[in-house]
């Protein structure tokens, strides 16, 4: 009885098992077939890659390359020369001692061309081996270019005023006049874009440490000639005045620079043994007239206006 129990159960267990063995090869079969494609294709993707490997190898191992020394006639190096070879895109600039290098060179004839500043250039034709080094020694001789003269020419605007009624109280040009002054025009102040007395005073020779006045809430304005400090915003039209406020300089026909004591004889406690500055101021016409100007304030707007004997209109025009 136990010998045919144990017969059933080996057969139904080889049953089993064959059952199982059909399942896993319907399974395994797709899955090895897969692999077995990615791996053709792997195989393909490292073939082409040992292809260009082996090109790269090949192409490298037939460069060339040119290395030397460039130096002068009497044996010194060049120092910054250029060198270059013609029809290609390589070039290299020689070092302090005059030494260069030229790497992964096709080969074949090329040709070779050096030069550098204060000498000539020096040409010749080399033949760059294969997958060698080929040295070359090159005598660069010094030459001088003599350039020619260059003259440069402009209109230059003279604003020199040669009268000065104020200063001298009589119609004498300046030639005729001992006292020493200097006029500064309005066409001065407008060529050199001036807005202010003390960029305008900085034009006057002889006229140092301008500055806008202690005390004055930077409306009177200050300056040294001659060792002495003047004071210059009350002296305007010859006159003394007790106004301490600077008038508007578009406002303002001329500054009169007058140096020196002869300054004492306007008669006023306003003025110094340095000198003084006078503000003389524009006068009407009796016509109608006016200016338009348009100059650049800053680097953000540019300032336009429109002036005539009774009205001074000015505006700043954004860029």
């Amino acid at each position: 009885m136990i010998t045919i129990l144990t017969k059933i159960w080996d057969s139904s267990n080889f049953h089993i098992d064959t059952s199982l063995r059909a399942k896993m090869a319907e399974r395994t079969l797709p899955a090895l077939l897969n692999s077995n494609l990615k791996y053709k294709r792997m195989k393909k993707k490292l073939s082409l890659l040992a292809v260009l490997l082996v090109s790269t190898l090949c192409l490298m191992a037939q460069k060339g390359a040119i290395k030397g020394r460039v130096i002068a006639a009497d044996g010194t190096p060049v120092a910054g020369a250029i060198i270059n070879v013609l029809q290609t895109n390589y070039n290299t600039v020689a070092d302090d001692d005059g030494r260069f290098q030229l790497s992964n060179l096709p080969p074949g004839n090329r040709l070779l061309q050096v030069g550098a500043l204060g000498y000539a250039d020096y040409r010749t034709q080399v033949t760059v081996p294969e997958n060698a080094e080929l040295t070359l020694d090159i005598t660069l001789q010094q030459t001088s270019v003599e350039l020619s003269d260059i003259t440069v020419t402009a209109p230059a605007a003279v604003y020199a005023e040669k009268r000065s009624s104020t200063a001298s109280r009589m119609p004498i040009t300046n030639l005729e006049n001992p006292q020493v002054y200097t006029v500064l025009p309005k066409e001065l102040m407008r060529a050199q874009l001036i807005s202010d007395y003390q960029s305008a005073l900085n034009s006057a020779p002889g006229v140092s440490n301008v500055n806008y006045g202690p005390g004055s809430g930077g409306i009177g304005l200050w300056a040294y000639m001659r060792g002495f400090n003047v004071q210059t915003a009350t002296i305007r039209n010859g006159l003394a005045t007790n106004f301490v406020t600077l008038s508007d300089p578009y406002n303002t026909e001329r500054l009169e620079v007058i140096k020196g004591p002869v300054g004492t004889l306007f008669g006023t406690t306003l003025v110094s043994y340095g000198g003084l500055i006078n503000q003389e101021t524009k006068k009407p016409l009796g016509v109608r007239r006016g200016e338009l100007g348009q100059q650049p304030a800053d680097s953000r707007c540019e300032s336009a206006g429109l002036e005539d004997a009774q009205h001074t209109v000015q505006c700043f025009l954004p860029k």
